[in-house]
Order: C-alpha cells, then structure tokens, then sequence
C-alpha cells in the first residue's frame, strides 16, 4: 500500500512544470490534494520515503512546489527544526502574490505546530497589511513561543493602551522592556522607559530591577540618564525620600555628577523645609563643596538633620526620648520619668542616639497612654498579628 502511495506521488511530482501559468492556476485545492499525501503516508507510517522522494526532486527542480510542499510538511511532521523548503514555498507564493495560499498554508503549518514561528511572523506580517482581527491573538501566540521579540511585544502594548486595557498594556509594556534590554536595543529602552513612567512611575521596584540590568549588561552610564528621568517624576510630586534615594543610586555610580549634587542639595531642601538648622547643616557638612567626597558629606548631613526640636531619639540605657531644644553645639532631650532631661553635645548625640520616625513602633509604644496599637506583619503572602499595648 505505501509503496502505491509512493509511486503515484513520484510520478505527480516528475510530470509537474512549474511556470508562471502554473502558479497563476494553483489554489487551495491543490494544496489539499497534497496535504492529504502527507496524511496517507503519516498514517502508512512512510513519511520518511515520501521526504526522500521530494527531496530527491527538488536536487533537480528546486522550485517545485509539490516537492517543496511535500518536503516541508513530512519535515514538520518529522520534528525536525529544519523549515528551509516551507520558507522557499511562501517565498514563491508572495512573489506571485498568492496572499490566499499564504494564508492557509502558514495556518495548516501551525495546525501540526501551533509553536511555528516562521509561519506566525508570516500571519502576522499579512493580517497587519490587511487590518484583519486575527492579527492580536496571532500577535499574542508569537510573543509566548519567542521570548526575544520585542517590537511585536509593543506592539501589543500600544493595542491594548488604545483599547483602554491598562492592565494588559503595562503587562506587555513591562515584556517588551525587558527584551529590549536582553537585545540592548537602547532606542527601544528608551521608548517604553518613557513610557512606563508615565503609567506606573511609582512602581520604582520594577525600574531599579531594569535599571541593574542596562548597568550590568549594557551601560551604567545609560542606567543613569534613564533614572534621572524617573527621579523627575519623584522631585515633581515632593516624594523626598524615594527621590533623594535615586540621587544617591547615580551618584554611587558616578560620584563627580554634579546635577545629582545639586539635586540632591533641593531635595533635602524640600524634604527638611521646616528644620530650624537646615542651611547650617547643609553649610556645615560641605554639601555644596565640590572638593569632599559627596557621600561623606550626605553621611554628615544625616546625621546632624536627624536632631531638631520634636524628634524622637532612642539611647540604649536611656530609652525613647524626644528632643526638647537644639543649639548650635547642644541638644537637650527628655526621656521617661525615671531618667528625666538629658543634655549633651551634638557630636556626643550623633554617635550615641539613634534618630526614631514619629511612627515608629518604640515611640508609639513609649508614647501610648492606655491605647493598644495593632500592626501587620506580612510574612510569605499570610499576615502575622502582633497587639502591643
């Protein structure tokens, strides 16, 4: 029975003339009547023969179509990665401007490999062309099989956005980022860089993972310029301290950048406005002196800050106290009753205290007067309930 399959294809590919009139003629018909060759032989478990038959063909006739369909098809069946005679069909059948055939060919490539990437990209390239609505989910089967394209990727972000689904523009926004980052295609960073700012600047977890990744495989320099953009949006909306930590980030990279100096001068500017001894500590710290090592001045910035009239420190022996009056070398703070008031120079305080947060869980506890505070703790995605009266 295979051998009867095998002979009558032999003879239907010897006697096929491939002309400019044959391929005019050729029609989806056609490509049935040999799909169902491929079928038969898949079933007579001779696939392998009927390869060898079109393969020896095409040593003569390179551009016979039943041959290279054959050839192709018994290949995809086969497993093999090999699709140089699928691609040479659509080749002819684009030149020849058999859009139709195109079409089903590709689709009944993708019926055997839904993977088929060569045969998505084609769909893609024709649906687009012709604003068909096939074109998305084609568009969305090739972004999950090939994890390095990128353009397609945004292209499906800007539908999506146009469409009004943010959820799957940033979605696909945040993989087309992260391939042109892969590809180190700085213009196509660039781009959706901007863009991801715009939609979900406060996602600053998401941008500091990228912004590792362009330092370590393409550029730390190139990092920089992105974060200066994103730190814009953090110094616009008077977010201090995420924005003074991206300063800090461009400057551990290069610690001569004198706008992130400047910059990080107005946002201590703006995040301590109301300090009584702002300006002296910024003058004093040398801040604004270009001749000292930039971190050694924020350190001692920090440091001397953290001391104003209302804040909360913590002593080991002392405890939690609150900082009742600061002068130029003195600070006075006020502690429990047991320890009272204490007074010490600002440079004894700055080694010996730490500086609290208002809400921090020592000061609301030292200041809480029969009241219970509840506080969550999340711990692997489940919440842990401490009650501290």
């Amino acid at each position: 029975m295979s051998e009867e399959l095998l002979n009558s294809v032999q003879e239907m590919i010897k006697k096929e003339t491939w002309t400019r009139a044959t391929i005019s003629n050729y029609t989806k018909n056609n490509l049935i009547e040999l799909a169902s060759f491929v079928e038969k032989a898949k079933e007579l478990n001779c696939l392998p023969d009927l390869k060898a038959i079109s393969d020896e063909q095409l040593l003569h006739t390179n551009d016979s179509i039943a041959a290279l369909y054959i050839s192709g098809m018994t290949t995809l069946h086969l497993g093999s990665l090999d699709n140089s005679h699928l691609v040479a069909l659509v080749d002819i059948f684009k030149k020849n401007h058999k859009e139709t055939l195109v079409v089903y060919l590709c689709q009944s490539i993708l019926d055997i490999d839904p993977t088929h990437k060569f045969a998505l990209r084609t769909l893609i390239g024709y649906y687009k062309a012709e604003n068909d609505e096939r074109l998305w989910p084609t568009c969305e089967q090739l972004v999950k099989v090939d994890f390095e394209e990128a353009d397609i990727t945004k292209l499906l972000a800007e539908h999506y956005d146009q469409e009004g689904d943010g959820e799957s523009a940033v979605l696909y926004y945040k993989k087309a980022l992260l391939r042109y980052v892969s590809a180190k295609n700085i213009s196509g960073i660039k781009e959706v860089w901007t863009k991801l700012i715009a939609v979900i600047p406060e996602e600053i977890d998401f941008f500091l993972m990228v912004q590792r990744k362009i330092a370590k495989s393409i550029s730390d320099i190139k990092s920089i310029l992105l974060m200066q953009e994103l730190y814009q949006y953090y110094k616009d909306t008077k977010k201090w301290n995420t924005a003074i930590d991206i300063l800090k980030l461009i400057l551990s990279i290069d610690a001569k950048d004198q706008w992130a100096r400047r910059e990080i001068i107005e946002c201590y500017r703006g995040k301590y406005e109301n300090h009584s001894h702002l300006d002296e500590y910024i003058r004093s710290s040398n801040l604004t002196a270009n001749f000292r090592n930039v971190f050694e001045a924020i350190n001692d910035f920090e440091k001397h800050i953290a001391f104003d009239k209302g804040h909360f420190v913590f002593h080991r022996t002392w405890g939690v106290g609150k900082i009742e009056s600061v002068s130029s070398d003195t600070i006075v703070i006020k502690f429990g009753k047991k320890t009272g008031t204490k007074e010490m120079s600002l440079e004894i305080a700055i080694s010996a205290l730490q500086p609290l947060d208002k809400q921090h869980i020592w000061v609301l506890k030292a200041t809480a007067k029969n009241r219970h505070y509840l506080f969550f703790i999340e711990f692997s995605n489940n919440f842990l309930i401490f009650i501290i009266s």
